[in-house]
């Protein structure tokens, strides 16, 4: 079995010891060691192993952390990198988003000295999220006929994410999640894939396509004597289309459902490029009976404004606040403040991105209604969901 090679880059020799030293218990046998960034630098373009981790100190001489990353985000991006500091917390956080805005693959950040069980949590979440949500990078150069192909094949599927009563622990929704299982490429991300769709003006196939799974699913569970709902996320193209509230609407009602069933995410955003439309598509859809939540809240730039002009029933909140609100101030600060407006506009609140007993905890504390992450279940197949719902009752 190879070294786990980790390049280190930190000044202050005592910490740094320590810092290796936990790095060593996470199975890092090969640490490189730094003082500062023009040290690191220098060290990654000598030959020898593949580095597999950086993790990096913010205040060093010569060359800083924060100047660091920039330079790293210019030569490799993959490199996963935690962040490393003795000062504030409110720094960390920054230098957090800064290596995020750069598209480095941060882990996240950590007040020194580290800990064994903080580090390997952080690591354990990035191999989570190699495979998030059972999916994996497909290729960039997918073109519309094999977004056609799938289709008509019935390639493209839906995996349902449980959403869980925050009271009991009962299941109460699911979230369908759009899968492409690809004869030579294997699970495609809907990454790769909805954008395909968006822009060749296949959407609202797709869209259709995936609304037809969900009905048939539904059923099969209803049949069983399950129930709870489905959570279906929109495409803001779709929501231009005049003609979707009615065309939805009957597909459910032959299905033998109510729009009740349905809850129609969408995510807050992108809704303001063509308001008159998307507003009276959202209103129609909410007259006839479908719940509309807000998805990924608070990372737009009118989160307030969206709440104000659109008949939403839940709000979502986003996975960066609750992931993080067990330890850093600001997320929970945010994520405090959200569920606070839900309450006051009357809307069900779900919490996304639980994934440690730390973010169930907080959760639980600011009394959200349901929650949803890898912790209870990742997205799974339409079979798989019975079983999960009958162990929560």
């Amino acid at each position: 079995m190879k070294d786990r090679r980790v390049l280190l880059v930190e000044d202050e020799a005592i910490t740094a010891d320590i810092t290796a030293e936990v790095l060593r218990c996470c199975s890092f046998d090969d640490i490189v060691q730094a003082e500062n960034g023009v040290e690191a630098l220098s060290l990654m373009q000598e030959s020898g192993p593949e580095i597999e981790l950086i993790v990096t100190d913010l205040r060093m001489p010569k060359m800083d952390g924060v100047e660091f990353l920039r330079h790293l985000s210019e030569i490799d991006r993959t490199i996963p990198v935690i962040l490393l500091s003795g000062t504030d917390r409110a720094l960390l956080e920054s230098a957090e988003l800064l290596a995020q805005t750069r598209c480095l693959n941060v882990l996240g950040a950590l007040e020194k000295p580290i800990r064994k069980h903080d580090l390997l949590a952080m690591l354990e979440k990035d191999q989570g999220t190699k495979d998030h949500n059972g999916a994996c990078e497909g290729p960039r150069e997918l073109t519309v006929e094999d977004l056609r192909y799938a289709i008509a094949g019935n390639d493209i599927c839906l995996y349902y994410q449980p959403k869980i009563l925050v009271s009991d622990q009962r299941l109460q929704s699911v979230e369908g999640l759009a899968r492409w299982h690809h004869a030579e490429l294997g699970i495609i991300s809907p990454v790769d894939f909805i954008s395909l769709a968006e822009r060749s003006g296949m959407i609202d196939e797709l869209t259709e396509h995936l609304c037809r799974h969900a009905l048939d699913d539904l059923t099969g569970w209803r049949s069983a004597g399950l129930n709870f709902t489905v959570a279906l996320n929109f495409s803001v193209e779709s929501l231009h289309d005049l003609l979707l509230p009615e065309r939805l609407g009957e597909m459910v009602r032959l299905a033998g459902l109510q729009p009740s069933d349905f809850i129609l995410e969408v995510t807050e955003s992108g809704i303001v490029e063509n308001l008159a439309d998307c507003l009276e598509v959202l209103m129609r859809l909410r007259m006839q009976g479908f719940a509309l939540s807000i998805d990924d809240f608070g990372t737009g730039h009118s989160s307030m404004q969206q709440l104000q002009r659109f008949p939403f029933t839940e709000l979502k909140v986003d996975r960066a606040f609750v992931g993080g609100a067990a330890k850093m101030e600001s997320a929970r600060a945010i994520f405090e403040s959200n569920v606070a407006l839900a309450r006051k506009l009357g809307l069900k609140v779900v919490a996304e991105g639980v994934e440690t007993q730390d973010d169930w905890g907080v959760v639980q504390e600011l009394n959200c209604d349901l929650a949803q992450g890898y912790l209870f279940s990742k997205p799974v197949k339409a079979d798989k969901i019975s079983a999960l719902a009958i162990q929560s009752l």
